[in-house]
């Protein structure tokens, strides 16, 4: 009995303590909440029979869990157990060595919120935490480190059963220092990482820190940045005696001035380092020094150097082509600070022959302040032959730490006959159906691949013929660049021949361009039994009775009404995945003269934008410009926010038109989906695009009809493609109008004779 007696007086009054905590409220989901971690540190086992837990409301019993068999109270040394209540499935969803026990409750104390005193203890011992953490991540736990405080887990769900995430970190946050700010960097100062304006933090602890939730302010206490994993590179951690950039990334209050200005961090209401300057020179920083704050060459994540006269200037030799003819060769030449302070510059260059011989001499800059870069252009008439052009500096006044990038050199050639290329025109499909025919009034697309050689003509001219007459209406495009290939894809409407005037059988399709002709045979089948049901006899018949100014016939609908200025969102996707990229395409048809637009669109529910990501809502802003009757087509990516609730939203794309002052807004129903629901339903409404080195082309369009359906062959070529109506779909359109009419004059005609 002594013996016992004594084995056990060790598992009594051994020491326990408290590791980690996951609370409940809105901060973890039910699988995970609730459960404390507990440690047992010594070389002992510890009982815990009799241990309680409590929070400042509820006192429970630790106790076996009900549904585990072989049950064991018995914390062995150096190891961790898992308390938690006895309705909760954590234990299936965790695997651990770890001890895993229960209270006697459906809740641990009275359900732990974000403001908590813990305590575990018996009648000889007991441990205890507070904490208060209004804001915490979503499925992140309290943690201790190893200089017994706690801090956020850096794992979601927390470490149940293994050693704490935040362990080695440390909580001395008065060793950290601004060691440099770049308060005007090369450009805009709210661009997104890795540019716009930054704050370096150095760690001169022992251990690595985590600046998660740290406050940046600048001289006015209101403009906040706080510290999180999207305003560094990679993660908040910061080691031992490193480095950590953290960015400006467009926030809209945290913001530098360049004549005056002050950055401080704090944690919470501590302040733990601060830096003064004055007079900030563009894509220089101020470094910390023993002696204190001083203008650099920026040195982001190294160690600070002090100035000593050092700069780089660098020069830029831009040639678009190493072939021109005599009257299109043209160069600019840049100088640009890549580091080191403002100062004059003077630059020289030469145009020598293949000789050797010098032709001309320039002299760009001559003793001119440069505080960022300065260009200068020239377009000399050389004769043919092969030539080098050639800049350098003279005399800088500071210590350029790259001399080779103070002297450019590019070689080039003048040769009056380069780019004089004939013109071609080929038809290389008819979208008409395996059996290559197609019926009257039909519409049909085809493909052509039109070069545009050194021609000042623009009209490219399609339609159908047969013995020298036409079949159908004629489509008109115009393209502008020279010296450029145009794979087209454009539309075709056959005349209805409804009275069947003219013969079915064989016809040519004929491409006209820059005094060129391209011609492809197909077969017209027969009439269009849908076009032309009673329905000639009926417009006729209608338009008696109206006072229109258009006349229709079996070869050529013509009106004289305006075209109108129309608006369309097409290949709208119907849901999105949240934070993903929602593509869309705004489509312009112009009136009868030219107009420019500025479109914006964004994603919204209420008064808050989800595609913003805390920018303006114009910041997709595009201009368009549109000369007399082109349609235009401008696509948008439009990036919806990250962990946006699943459910119906709307999309708006504003439209200004220049020289007005309110917008034409278009507005759509889309649904944003959770990534699991995309994943299951193995769809995807999205579409990256294609990068391509191929400029959109310009296309207007003077064709008579007012709209054209995107097939999906058109969908690979160029935007702004001609939009087409047959004469068909107009006329429809146009019956129930007709109908509204007739019935009208009828009932008017019947009260008249009944009087």
């Amino acid at each position: 009995m002594i013996v016992i007696f004594l084995l056990f007086i060790p598992l009594s009054v051994a020491s326990i303590e408290i590791s980690e905590v996951m609370f409940s409220s809105s901060q973890c989901s039910d699988k995970y909440c609730e459960w404390v971690e507990i440690y047992n540190p010594s070389e002992r086992p510890v009982n815990l029979t009799e241990w309680n837990f409590s929070d400042t409301k509820s006192i429970d019993q630790i106790t076996c869990c009900g549904f585990i068999n072989n049950c064991s109270l018995i914390l062995q040394p150096k190891s961790y157990a898992i308390i938690t209540d006895q309705d909760s499935q954590l234990y299936n969803h965790i695997n651990t060595t770890a001890l895993k026990i229960c209270i006697d409750d459906k809740t641990l104390g009275n359900s732990l919120g974000n403001k908590e005193t813990i305590t575990l203890y018996n009648h000889t011992y007991n441990d205890s935490i507070s904490y208060d953490v209004t804001k915490w991540k979503k499925g992140k736990t309290l943690e201790k480190r190893s200089d017994e405080s706690f801090g956020e887990s850096l794992v979601l769900n927390g470490t149940p059963g293994e050693i704490n995430s935040v362990w080695d970190l440390s909580a001395e946050y008065t060793f950290l220092q601004i060691s440099e700010v770049l308060p005007n960097p090369f450009g805009e100062d709210n661009l997104h990482k890795p540019d716009g304006e930054w704050v370096e933090i150095y760690n001169n602890a022992l251990k690595t820190i985590d600046l998660k939730g740290l406050i940046l302010k600048d001289k006015d206490d209101s403009n906040q940045l706080i510290i999180a994993d999207n305003k560094v590179d990679g993660n908040t951690l910061i080691c031992s005696h490193c480095y950590k950039l953290v960015y400006r990334d467009g926030d809209t209050d945290f913001s530098l001035n360049s004549d005056f200005d002050e950055v401080r961090l704090f944690r919470g209401d501590t302040l733990l380092s601060t830096i003064n300057y004055a007079g900030a020179v563009e894509g220089m920083s101020f470094s910390q020094f023993d002696e204190g704050f001083f203008l650099t060459n920026a040195s982001p994540k190294n160690p600070n150097i002090k100035l000593n006269n050092k700069c780089d200037w660098k020069l830029h030799l831009n040639l678009k082509k190493s072939i021109f003819t005599n009257k299109d060769f043209s160069f600019q030449i840049y100088a640009t600070r890549d580091s080191g302070l403002i100062q004059n510059i003077t630059a020289t260059g030469t145009v020598t022959d293949f000789f050797g011989k010098k032709i001309k001499t320039y002299t760009p800059f001559k003793k001119r302040k440069i505080s960022t870069s300065a260009k200068k252009t020239y377009s000399p008439r050389l004769k043919e032959g092969i030539y080098q052009l050639q800049f350098w500096f003279e005399n800088l006044t500071c210590d350029d730490q790259n001399l080779q990038n103070n002297n450019v050199s590019k070689m080039f050639a003048i040769n009056p006959l380069y780019d004089k290329s004939d013109s071609s025109l080929k038809i290389t499909k008819i979208n008409v159906g395996s059996d290559n025919r197609v019926k009257w009034g039909e519409q049909f697309t085809t493909k052509v691949e039109i070069y545009k050689g050194d021609e000042t003509k623009t009209s490219v001219q399609l339609w159908v013929e047969r013995d020298g007459k036409k079949l159908s209406k004629t489509t008109r495009v115009n393209i502008m660049d020279k010296y450029k290939n145009y794979p087209l894809t454009l539309p075709i409407q056959l005349i209805p021949n409804c009275h069947e005037n003219i013969d079915s059988g064989k016809a040519e399709l004929v491409l006209s361009a820059f005094n060129l002709t391209s011609k492809k045979e197909f077969t017209i089948s027969d009439v269009d039994p849908g076009v032309c049901k009673d329905l000639l006899t009926y417009i006729k018949e209608a338009k008696k009775n109206l006072t229109t100014s258009s006349t229709t016939s079996e070869t050529e609908t013509t009106s004289s009404t305006k075209q109108k200025l129309t608006y369309d969102i097409i290949d709208l996707p119907n849901s999105v995945e949240s934070g993903n990229i929602l593509r869309l395409k705004v489509q312009i048809l112009n009136e009868d003269e030219k107009n420019s637009f500025t479109i914006w669109p964004y994603v919204y529910r209420g008064s808050k934008c989800y595609s913003c990501d805390d920018e303006e809502r114009d910041a997709l802003a595009k201009k368009v410009s549109l000369g007399d009757e082109e349609a235009k087509i401008t696509e948008f990516l439009v990036k919806i926010d990250e962990d946006v609730n699943p459910g119906a939203y709307k999309l708006k794309v504003k439209i200004l038109k220049k020289g007005r002052k309110t917008t034409k807004d278009l507005t759509k129903e889309i649904y944003i989906k959770e990534k699991e629901e995309i994943a299951k339903s193995q769809t995807s409404n999205l579409s990256l695009p294609t990068l391509s080195n191929t400029k959109e082309e310009k296309i207007s369009t003077s064709q008579e009809s007012s709209s054209f359906k995107e097939t999906p062959e058109s969908r690979n070529h160029l935007t702004g493609m001609v939009v087409y109506e047959s004469s068909s779909m107009k006329t429809q359109k146009l019956i129930p109008y007709f109908l509204v009419l007739t019935l009208t004059i009828l009932s008017l005609v019947v009260v008249f004779n009944r009087k």
